[in-house]
């Protein structure tokens, strides 16, 4: 019974990162920038949040070029909704198919980690999955 929830929570992690994929290959906005401004910004965002017990330098300057790539969708469960209702639920796949993925890599690994490890922390991480699962569905369902 362990093996068999540790090879769903395996599955339901390859199905959360197809999934997380699919939607910004095919719905995710992605910017790619690249420069001596990109090095800048990088350094300026390191040195802003660096720790402030420790010494650091107050001024840098980034010789070279970087480069910086970043990538991002956005789904209303309203949207989803709408589309599956509609019938239009292949359209809708890849963010179920992530939202999928995520569940049940929740439910299955605290089953995983309860059966194979140890049963009380696999129930303390059971019961926040189901609670996480509950109020998904709740905010799913007054959308």
């Amino acid at each position: 019974m362990g093996v068999a929830a540790l090879v769903l929570t395996v599955l339901s992690l390859v199905a959360l990162i197809v999934g997380c994929v699919w939607v910004l290959m095919t719905e995710g906005e992605r910017q790619r920038r690249s420069g001596t401004d990109v090095g800048e910004e990088v350094v300026a965002s390191m040195m802003e949040h660096a720790d402030s017990g420790a010494t650091v330098v107050k001024a840098a300057k980034f010789k070279g070029e970087a480069a910086a790539v970043g990538a991002e969708a956005t789904f209303h469960f309203s949207d989803i909704k709408a589309a599956v209702l509609a019938g239009q639920w292949r359209q809708m796949l890849p963010i179920l198919m992530a939202l999928g993925g995520t569940f049940g890599l929740l439910i299955f690994g605290s089953l995983a980690v309860m059966l194979l490890w140890n049963v009380v922390i696999g129930l303390i991480f059971l019961g926040a999955a189901l609670y996480a699962t509950v109020k998904t569905a709740a905010a799913f369902r007054r959308a």
